[in-house]
């Protein structure tokens, strides 16, 4: 794998003097666009020597995909459109140097499914994204690719091979083993927000509880009512052994409803003040539906309630979340790196790996 970052610079540095001035000392420059678009072009230079340094490195068993995109929204990618073409080979070329191994695919131009498509390639277990992006999006080619999409995408994976009969572990089954390195900026990292957070063993309680309380529910309503619990996916960490959500999620629907019914009637919890709002709603569905609830019901329906009260009591915090940075769920936290800033390319050149 990847060099440190000491040995890889030395790597790059062996012939420095041949490399133009402009890009040894860039920093006098990096202000203005004409110096920006002076330092990419003496990058051909640098580009010729990386080439020789990187002409005998093997492709490995877990290979190397570079996605470059054109994706735009600046007025200076203008300027820097034909000297970026002259970037490119230095570019790469210190990506397999980092790497220790060629790249199998390179992509300029790439676009949403290109990505898809080598998240899901087994022979691909190391992924660098270039272009424009934040902590949990990069701006493909043809179209914005945030978070959310790829645990859409990793759920659409798995609904497709569980109807083959094919099902893999949901959480583990597609992640990859390698790492990614996104080659973009890393704004909106950290927000304040109020969020529920639990450990694996806690939610599974929680869970059972709400699974007793659904199964009470459809007794009383003999079957009319359901009431289906979670937490929101598209903003839930599934991190090792522990859960973050937004927010939980108690949808009533009928027997002639699906899940993904819109008519369904949702109680969303975003604070402990909401679990009396869920209370209210409960008792009004089922004695909507029905004769009017016994003592005995109302004090079971309440007992669950007052536990569901004790989690979301525990659980509840108002402070930093972390935004789902970009990689996740096809790989772990710890396998995803890149910067948490504005970056130039001139980050990515010197530090392919990212400090973070």
């Amino acid at each position: 794998m990847a060099t440190t970052r000491r040995e890889f610079l030395k790597k790059m540095t062996a012939s420095w003097h041949l490399v133009p001035r402009v890009v040894r000392y860039p920093i006098n420059t990096i202000g203005a666009t004409a110096g920006i678009y002076s330092a990419i072009a003496g990058l051909t230079d640098l580009g010729v020597k990386i080439a020789v340094e990187t002409r005998d490195l093997p492709y490995k068993e877990d290979g190397l995909a570079v996605l470059v995109s054109y994706g735009t929204d600046a007025i200076l990618d203008t300027a820097l459109k034909h000297p970026g073409k002259l970037f490119l080979p230095a570019y790469i070329g210190s990506i397999e140097l980092a790497f220790e191994q060629r790249a199998n695919i390179v992509k300029t131009a790439a676009t949403k499914q290109d990505f898809l498509d080598v998240l899901v390639d087994d022979s691909i277990q190391n992924i660098v994204l270039f272009g424009h992006g934040s902590w949990g999006s990069w701006l493909a080619t043809d179209e914005l690719v945030k978070t959310n999409d790829l645990y859409k995408y990793r759920f659409h994976l798995y609904d497709a091979e569980a109807k083959k009969k094919q099902r893999r572990n949901y959480k583990t089954g597609f992640l990859k083993r390698g790492i990614l390195v996104r080659h973009t900026c890393g704004l909106n990292q950290m927000v304040e927000k109020a969020y529920f957070k639990s450990s694996e063993k806690d939610w599974n309680e929680f869970t059972t509880i709400a699974h007793s309380l659904s199964k009470i529910v459809s007794s009383i309503s003999n079957g009319k009512i359901k009431v289906n619990t979670g937490m929101q996916s598209s903003s839930t960490y599934e991190r090792e052994g522990e859960r973050e959500s937004i927010q939980i999620n108690y949808d009533f629907y009928t027997d002639d409803m699906t899940r993904d019914d819109k008519n369904r009637e949702r109680v969303v919890i975003n604070s402990p003040a909401d679990v009396n709002l869920f209370h209210e709603q409960l008792i009004t569905e089922l004695t909507a539906r029905d004769k009017p609830l016994n003592d005995n019901w109302k004090e079971k329906i309440t007992d669950y309630i007052n536990e569901i009260k004790k989690y979301i009591d525990k659980h509840y915090i108002v402070g930093p979340w972390e935004n789902e940075v970009l990689g996740r769920p096809f790989y772990r936290r710890e396998q995803i790196r890149g910067w948490a800033e504005v970056t130039t390319p001139l980050h990515f050149l010197l530090n392919p790996l990212g400090n973070k």
